[in-house]
Order: C-alpha cells, then sequence, then structure tokens
C-alpha cells in the first residue's frame, strides 16, 4: 500500500494528540502563523500545526521509486515571561512522541531532521521541528 501525504500527515496529528495532551490546538498548518495575525488567532495555546513540506524521490525498481517525504511541526507556546520554557518542552515531548513512530501503513519510521526557531516575540514562541519518512510508491506509466 501507497501511504499518502494526508495518511502521514493525519498520522502525525493523531499521534500528538495522544502523545502531548498539553496541546490544546492541533491541525493541519494553513498560514496561522503569517504576517501580522498572531496576536489575533483564535488558536489556543500550547499549539501544533502539522504539515507536508516535500519529497525527494529515488528510482528502486520499473514504477517503484523510494520516497523521502518530509513533514514539519511547528509548535506554539504563549511566553508571558520571555523565558522559552514552555516550548522548549512541547519540542522535547514532540521528538519524545515522534521520533521513530509510523505515521501509516506502508510508511517507514519518522526520523527528527532539524528544530528551529520559526517565530518569538513577547507572546508567543514557535518551534519548527523537522522529520522525513520513507516510503516505497509505485507509480503507473
Amino acid at each position: 500500500m501507497n501511504p499518502t501525504f494526508e495518511q502521514m500527515e493525519d498520522g502525525i496529528i493523531q499521534a500528538l494528540r495522544l502523545g502531548v495532551p498539553e496541546l490544546k490546538s492541533i491541525e493541519t498548518y494553513a498560514g496561522q502563523l503569517d504576517g501580522d495575525e498572531l496576536g489575533r488567532l483564535p488558536v489556543r495555546f500550547p499549539a501544533a500545526f502539522v504539515v507536508y513540506g516535500g519529497s525527494e524521490y529515488e528510482p528502486v525498481d520499473g514504477p517503484t521509486f523510494g520516497e523521502e517525504a518530509a513533514f514539519t511541526v511547528v509548535l506554539c507556546a504563549s511566553d508571558a515571561r520571555g523565558r522559552h520554557e514552555g516550548a522548549y518542552a512541547l519540542v522535547t515531548a514532540a521528538l519524545d512522541t515522534l521520533v521513530n513512530m509510523i505515521p501509516a501503513e506502508g510508511a517507514g519510521r519518522l526520523r527528527p531532521r532539524r528544530t528551529s526557531l520559526m517565530y518569538t516575540n513577547r507572546q508567543v514562541t514557535a518551534y519548527a521541528v523537522e522529520f522525513t519518512a520513507w516510503a516505497d510508491q509505485a507509480f503507473t506509466f
């Protein structure tokens, strides 16, 4: 079975719901952190947003290619004291939950790729945690 991006993204979201219970909002990223809207978002913090970031492919055999799919989990914590502890704890909890989990049937285990600061101000800190998962994909031609 070829896992879809949606299935893998849904698997990551479900794992975060179960493994990081302190999250109040968990959803697909759809630009919620863009522009000046962050302070006016109807999002409850702490929050996680998941997005498929693209794939790289390698030929395996005939119509089958190995796909390395990338996903980013954006973790946001309110930060009234400007110390980022809540965001750090979310990053650790997400890594503990997601590293080596299988996001969908037919996919390989999630591997951490990079964690980076995405945004910070006096109210909110957001970290992007990137993962990759391998899957064999057969394409018809």
